[in-house]
């Protein structure tokens, strides 16, 4: 299974059609749900002390037998090509779960992005939260849909 967590205090109406149209896409292919973990009420000035709550909610919902992969924009670039091979590849090698991890908005702590397997950027910009969890899902899709070979992904 495929599974994104990602940390939300509020949801945009184009976000939840975005949602459900690749959630749908991606589950004919690959098992796959979005996990979405409440952010913590603080002021500015707090960061720290949230992003520290906020890893922890996180670190709570990995599974210690899944290939947990770190969107972060200091991460490893991969083609569209060679994200479909890393998924492949992990799933080949027994790796059956991915999970997938977008921090709040101050980001994970330096502990979880030392123990995630795997650090990728969607894009040396920073995005909104939206922004960055369509763009995965879009890219789960196409990745899913090179490996199987299915006529979406253009080169």
């Amino acid at each position: 299974m495929f599974q994104l967590l990602t940390i939300e205090s509020s949801k945009e109406a184009w976000f939840v059609e975005a949602t459900n149209l690749y959630t749908k896409k991606i589950n004919h292919y690959y098992p796959f749900e979005r996990k979405a973990l409440k952010s913590k009420s603080m002021g500015r000035e707090d960061k720290e002390t949230k992003k520290r709550l906020e890893t922890k909610q996180i670190v709570d919902a990995i599974d210690n037998k899944s290939l947990v992969i770190l969107l972060d924009e200091a991460g490893k670039n991969y083609s569209s090509e060679n994200f479909s091979k890393l998924l492949v590849s992990s799933l080949e090698n027994g790796k059956k779960n991915i999970q997938f991890i977008i921090g709040g908005a101050y980001g994970v702590t330096d502990e979880l992005k030392k123990t995630a397997n795997h650090k990728i950027s969607l894009s040396p910009m920073v995005m909104n939260h939206f922004v960055a969890q369509t763009v995965l899902m879009e890219q789960l899709y196409r990745a899913l849909t090179i490996w199987k070979g299915i006529p979406y992904h253009n080169e």
